[in-house]
């Protein structure tokens, strides 16, 4: 089995470096490789450098234009070889460098069939010297996907499936969670969520999107996906205001669980 590791930058040399030094500590388990793939978008503050003082760990890189974060990871998901592929971006790291160890030194066989194997993500915020740990849910239904999503930081995800749904580059912030509703909702991909703490996810820049625009991108996904009409019964029913609608949300929520898990009709 071969991971391969994905960095995108621009113009951040100190977070790629810190990014590709937890990469290449990295301990590897009997039977497991490796690869780290680095794309950046042209970067002007010495980043060519840093790639440059680490080559002979870096399996592939290119320094050029991109039109955007998603764009790149689109081109990083090309350039990959592996079976699996995890998004480590400038500034964030591993948790820990037997990480890999942890997570397939011993896979069990739902293991080694799952489209996604998701970890814990550790949240560092510099700016407020704060850290705290999330863990993401043993089962992934739509609704969570409108208020929610997975950490590519801390996900594993097979490149089969982000080749056939790859990142919808005309979204801003939020096409990984397009990427997850088609692959682990729509599609009935297989995921596993695992207690093991994967990523330290920097925080710093992520206040700096315009105000309202994440919610903006998630409305749209959703209409694109023809989904809008199903999210507002979903908070009509999980919200209710009185007795009768309370029992309605027994029944609505098991009819909701099976559409999703056998697909929706051809």
């Amino acid at each position: 089995m071969k991971i391969s590791i994905i960095t995108v930058n621009f113009n951040d040399k100190t977070g790629l470096e810190k990014t590709l030094q937890s990469s290449i500590r990295l301990t590897l388990p009997v039977g497991v490789e490796k690869e780290i793939v680095v794309i950046d978008g042209g970067s002007k503050d010495g980043s060519v450098d840093v790639l440059k003082k680490y080559l002979s760990d870096i399996t592939y890189w290119v320094s050029e234009k991109d039109r955007g974060i998603f764009h790149a990871m689109n081109k990083g998901v090309a350039a990959a070889s592996g079976d699996y592929c995890i998004f480590m971006n400038s500034g964030d790291s591993f948790a820990s460098e037997n990480v890999l160890e942890k997570i397939f030194a011993n896979p069990y066989p739902e293991m080694l069939n799952a489209d996604v194997i998701t970890g814990g993500t550790f949240y560092i915020n510099p700016e407020e010297n704060t850290e705290e740990f999330g863990l993401p849910p043993n089962y992934l239904s739509l609704g969570f996907f409108y208020n929610k999503t997975l950490q590519h930081q801390s996900s594993f995800i097979k490149t089969e499936r982000l080749r056939q749904f790859p990142y919808d580059e005309t979204l801003k912030i939020t096409a990984d969670i397009k990427f997850w509703i088609q692959c682990l909702v729509l599609d009935n991909g297989k995921y596993i969520s695992t207690g093991v703490p994967v990523a330290k996810f920097d925080l710093s820049g992520v206040n700096a999107r315009p105000e309202g625009a994440e919610g903006i991108e998630v409305r749209r996904i959703f209409s694109d996906l023809k989904l809008d009409k199903i999210i507002c019964d979903y908070d009509l029913v999980m919200k209710p205001k009185n007795f009768k609608m309370r029992i309605c949300r027994h029944f609505f929520s098991r009819a909701l669980k099976k559409f999703f898990q056998d697909g929706i009709p051809k």
